[in-house]
């Protein structure tokens, strides 16, 4: 069950980032201009992704995993299928916000999962499992296909409709294999009134959860941001290829699948979140100011990737983090708030960086002015994590004790 989640994880990141991919076909073809596909590409995804991950974690602690998972991937496989065959903007809009939406649920589920049923003692070394297989989506859809798409070996439209068929193939294992999670009868518990929405909501509003998530939305902007938009055109004026340009992307996206299940092993066996969460943010800010200050040195380059996503995996801690600062029965939403606000930093600050750099005039010197935002995101998350996030020694802080009978 939770391979099945982490699979349609992956399958959701790759929607997530292939687009770009074939960024100059996809314009040929629909007749869009530059801002009308990033729209597409970035803004419309990122919107509809963050504002859909508190309704998700709701709708899964409702209605339970099975059909919210099974819901998800048929979204997307369907809206694939819809994309494949869009001739203007306006549908290929409305497939990517569908697109957005399924999407959206993906790694509520696979968190949902992980803590419903899986040991306490492993919860981050399962998450950062799960963001491993995740990152073969981004991986997949950052060298590889570009490579391919630039000697035309694939036609996008053929692509979506064989990844159309694949969400299918996952839809399908979810509705057979996933199951809702049982009350055991070896459990007493407390029946307690029943909260709306808008309660569940408020119960989120706690200091040290806002600190948590604040840290993971300034580690994981830079990846996001640098798979999506300047990497290409910056290393570009350095004579750096766009196909080695992709490599590098892939590059940290490795990092990442490296980092996330050693770093959640070692927060589990170390029994610290914090330091962690200090140690990856620090790697986030030298790794990027390797990126952006030497971009000249392909070895440096490639030591900044790498060490960008090693760093970026202080995020899985986040997750274990916040559900250990969150009451049992709240868990889907706090992580999903989790989630939305990396996306929402995504949305408003990507658009803020790209608009500094064509103000400034696009040139070389000033991306890497601009480009020092990222670096900065990164100190900030030292900060945080020094300064205000407690630790919780891998222990829950809100959770009731549940007694077994003898």
């Amino acid at each position: 069950m939770w391979f099945i989640a982490a699979v349609f994880f992956s399958y959701e990141f790759l929607l997530r980032t292939v687009v770009g991919t074939f960024e100059h076909p996809i314009t040929y073809d629909l007749k869009l201009n530059l801002v009308q596909f990033s729209i597409i590409s970035s803004v419309a995804y990122q919107l509809i992704y963050a504002l859909m991950q508190i309704p998700a974690g709701i709708i899964v602690d409702r209605y339970g995993l099975k059909k919210s998972l099974t819901l998800a991937v048929s979204v997307c496989a369907a809206a694939m299928l819809g994309f494949s065959f869009s001739e203007h903007f306006g549908t290929a809009l409305l497939y990517r916000l569908m697109i957005g939406f399924g999407s959206s649920f993906g790694f509520i589920c696979i968190l949902v999962i992980v803590y419903e049923w899986l040991p306490l003692r492993r919860r981050a070394f399962f998450v950062g499992l799960s963001q491993f297989i995740g990152t073969v989506g981004p991986m997949i859809s950052g060298g590889p296909l570009t490579y391919w798409s630039e000697v035309g070996t694939f036609n996008w439209r053929h692509l979506f409709i064989y990844l159309s068929i694949i969400g299918v193939a996952i839809a399908t294992l979810a509705f057979i294999f996933v199951k809702n999670k049982e009350q055991s009868l070896d459990e007493v518990i407390v029946v307690e009134k029943p909260t709306d929405n808008v309660s569940q909501i408020k119960s989120l509003w706690y200091a040290q959860i806002l600190w948590i998530v604040f840290y993971s939305a300034c580690v994981y902007f830079a990846i996001e941001y640098l798979s999506e938009n300047a990497t290409k055109q910056y290393l570009s004026f350095h004579n750096i290829s766009a196909v080695n340009s992709s490599f590098m992307i892939t590059l940290s996206w490795l990092g990442y699948a490296c980092g996330c299940p050693s770093i959640g092993f070692m927060s589990d066996y170390f029994y610290t979140r914090k330091r962690m969460m200090q140690i990856c943010a620090v790697l986030v800010f030298v790794s990027l100011l390797l990126i952006v200050l030497f971009p000249f040195n392909i070895w440096l380059l490639r030591i900044g990737f790498f060490f960008l996503g090693v760093g970026v995996a202080g995020q899985t801690i986040g997750f274990a983090a916040v559900a250990e600062n969150t009451e049992k029965k709240y868990i889907g939403v706090a992580l999903a708030l989790n989630n939305a606000a990396m996306m929402f930093v995504m949305a408003i600050n990507a658009p803020i960086v790209s608009y500094t750099i064509d103000a400034l005039g696009g040139g070389p010197d000033d991306y890497q002015k601009a480009l020092l935002i990222l670096p900065a995101m990164g100190f900030l998350a030292i900060l945080i994590s020094t300064f205000k996030i407690k630790e919780t020694y891998c222990k829950s802080n809100r959770e009731p004790t549940i007694i077994h009978r003898v």
